[in-house]
């Protein structure tokens, strides 16, 4: 029988690992831009990044502690954290819309 524990465990420590080679990269990108209206929109994005990062981080925290007991902290901090993200992103793809557009042209 699989258990279900270690596999969240294993999951959510992947996804912190690929999040945070994610971010590398985009770092590495953002320092290649010249300073200008998109390099601003990559940074954003690099924040949306950071907040999942925080955000899974906590989950990872939870799932590993929840062998030993469970933290209800780290429970409230993962849904914080990705509340915030998800709003966050919510208002970065509006600023993409709006890249470089007059607000009388954006058709939402």
């Amino acid at each position: 029988m699989i258990d279900m524990l270690l596999v969240a465990q294993v999951s959510s420590s992947l996804t912190i690992l690929m999040g945070i080679i994610a971010l590398i990269f985009t770092i590495k990108a953002i320092s290649g831009l010249a300073e200008d209206s998109f390099k601003t929109l990559v940074k954003r994005m690099a924040i949306f990044l950071i907040l999942s990062i925080i955000g899974i981080s906590f989950m990872t925290a939870y799932h590993i502690m929840d062998s030993f007991g469970g933290l209800e902290w780290a429970l409230n901090a993962w849904y914080i954290f990705m509340f915030m993200a998800i709003i966050y992103s919510i208002y970065d793809s509006y600023r993409i819309i709006k890249f470089e557009k007059p607000i009388y042209s954006i058709n939402l």
